[in-house]
């Protein structure tokens, strides 16, 4: 079966665990994705349109991690879209009222979209995670591409997170 977003595979954290449940969850992905796409357009017409992935969870009984992977699958071709609205979830945090989308025009037009300029936040974890991974490669005897020494040396002093 073929997985067109990620490269190709299940997205994952690259460790043992996280590989081993992408790869668990491969050949059941296309069809939760479409009994999730399912489930929000028989929302349509009703007094409540649309679904939260905590509602998408609850109703089809599936794991936040899950559900959570195969929204965001369905929102990247452009099949759901973000309506605007939001309802609680069952902790009483407002989440995404997800509804159909158009693939011709939502997803496609999003990704051409400048991204949001990141956080002083943001980027200061941005800039821990890679100096994290450039430490790790290290360990591991591994060279670092000056590339990539160099775009960290740059995000660090644009957005001045101190040396660690």
């Amino acid at each position: 079966m073929s997985y067109d977003l990620y490269g190709g595979f299940p997205p994952h954290a690259r460790t043992d665990t996280s590989i081993d449940a992408a790869d668990s969850i491969i050949d059941s992905i296309n069809e939760l994705q479409r009994t999730i796409l399912a489930f929000i357009l028989d929302t349509e017409g009703e007094d409540v349109t649309g679904a939260t992935c905590d509602e998408i969870e609850e109703e089809l009984g599936l794991k936040h991690q899950t559900a959570s992977a195969r929204v965001r699958e369905l929102s990247q071709r452009g099949l759901i879209v973000d309506s605007g609205d939001r309802r609680p979830t069952r902790s009483g945090r407002q989440a995404i009222v997800w509804v159909r989308g158009d693939p011709e025009t939502d997803g496609e037009a999003d990704r051409g979209a400048p991204a949001p300029k990141p956080s002083d936040m943001e980027m200061e974890v941005a800039v821990k995670w890679m100096r994290k991974m450039v430490r790790e490669e290290k360990q591991r005897g591994n060279k670092i591409p000056g590339e990539v020494v160099k775009l960290g040396r740059w995000l660090a002093h644009v957005h001045r997170v101190p040396p660690p």
